[in-house]
């Protein structure tokens, strides 16, 4: 805002939920070991600026029939506790 610098939340006209909300699987039966290879690759790369600062992925083939989801948010949207309360309304 103009007077008192504070960030403000915007509508991103442009926004593409597919860029955000990705779709990936393991070898099944994917292993926990796998699962956090390929959670680190994701993890490690950095978070494109020019698009809302999130991700989200959804990880299928982990053995007994399970699944992952991995959330990315940078620092700057959330804290640790209203990432929480996030997590938890998603859930």
């Amino acid at each position: 805002m103009p007077l008192t610098n504070d960030p403000v939340w915007v509508d991103d006209d442009g926004f593409e939920l597919d860029y955000h909300v990705r779709h990936s699987h393991l070898p099944r039966p994917g292993s926990d070991a796998q699962l956090k290879t390929f959670a680190s690759r994701v993890l490690e790369r950095p978070l494109d600026r020019k698009r809302p600062l999130w991700e989200m992925w959804f990880i299928e083939g982990l053995s007994g029939g399970r699944f992952a989801m991995l959330c990315k948010v940078h620092h700057c949207m959330v804290d640790g506790i209203a990432g929480i309360e996030l997590l938890a309304a998603l859930l």
